[in-house]
């Protein structure tokens, strides 16, 4: 087995998000090609996945605050709330992968150096690879089959309005709460330009809570991966062998080397791991809330938003709980 292999869902999501794909020494596939039009697309997206933090701001202090429903209103500002949270963790993820892209190619560079040494007759490279595969797929039906459902929820709303309803006017209301500097209500344009903008910002989004999902995923196999077939030498080594004792210095060395490669994955993603978990916690909070005081439509949407919450805490408390079994030897 090669090393790129366990990397073949975090490359496919790259090239969702129009993010240059992860390149380290040893890596064997040629590089791909990043075209100039590429990289605008991608500016633009990260500009406007910035400004949707700005336009959630800005819509909660429009709120109409006069309402004769106070829990309406205090619903609709938690709606905005959730969302912030949302735009919060992906924005902060996708500076994390942007950022720390040289630490994140060494690191990679690093398990291609132990990964070269991994001999099938001691670890099991390829029953880690089908479980970590298996998780993986999964989380990519669900994460798409959200995308679909997330951008198609206008439309189908104002074709189940023109053809289910005797409205004459239709509700031109985007995915998220967010305020533009142009009209979108009544304007064909203003909602065409605003709906674009957040598809192509919600697909930048859930591909980089992907893309950071995965990596954890990755580092968290690959020390599994290690650390037990350092653990079936340390078994197999017999004590009246001649080199009994430089068998036991390769593997204390090796032991090292692998503490040393844990903690450069920690500081990468320790501070990122636990505000996006923080925020998350608080989304759910908010969308439970809303969800209980709005019209079947807004609470299906909000269902979603809340699942998205609950499957992104679980992924990222499940792999940071492998990474930390992994490395638990220390103590």
């Amino acid at each position: 087995m090669r090393l790129e292999e366990f990397m073949m869902y975090p490359d496919w999501v790259c090239r969702m998000a129009l993010l240059p794909r992860y390149e380290w020494k040893g890596r064997q596939s040629p590089a791909e090609h990043y075209s100039l039009a590429k990289r605008m697309l991608l500016m633009l997206g990260i500009f406007h996945l910035v400004y949707h933090n700005i336009g959630c701001i800005m819509y909660a202090y429009h709120v109409d605050g006069t309402s004769k429903d106070p829990i309406r209103y205090v619903a609709e500002l938690a709606t905005v709330g959730s969302m912030l949270g949302f735009t919060i963790v992906g924005t902060l993820n996708l500076w994390k992968l942007l950022y720390f892209k040289p630490q994140i190619e060494e690191m990679l560079g690093d398990f291609e150096e132990f990964f070269k040494h991994v001999n099938v007759n001691v670890y099991r490279p390829k029953m880690y690879f089908e479980a970590y595969t298996r998780f993986l797929k999964g989380l990519v039906i669900v994460f798409c089959s959200s995308i679909v459902y997330y951008d198609s929820l206008p439309l189908t709303l104002m074709l189940w309005q023109h053809f289910m309803t005797e409205s004459q006017e239709l509700s031109y209301v985007i995915q998220s709460s967010t305020w533009y500097p142009w009209q979108i209500q009544g304007s064909v344009l203003g909602f065409s330009v605003a709906f674009i903008l957040q598809t192509f910002s919600c697909q930048l989004l859930m591909a980089s809570l992907m893309l950071s999902q995965y990596l954890v995923s990755f580092c968290g196999t690959q020390l599994q991966i290690h650390f037990d077939g350092l653990a079936r030498q340390l078994e197999a080594i017999d004590a009246r062998h001649p080199t009994a004792k430089d068998q036991l210095r390769y593997l204390v060395t090796y032991q090292s080397h692998l503490f040393k490669l844990a903690d450069k994955v920690n500081h990468i993603f320790n501070f990122t791991f636990c505000v996006s978990l923080l925020t998350a916690t608080i989304g759910m909070c908010f969308l439970a809330f809303s969800m209980t005081m709005f019209e079947v439509g807004e609470a299906l949407k909000h269902l979603l938003g809340l699942t998205i919450f609950m499957i992104y805490n679980f992924t990222m408390s499940r792999d940071g709980t492998h990474l930390t079994y992994a490395v638990s030897l220390r103590e």
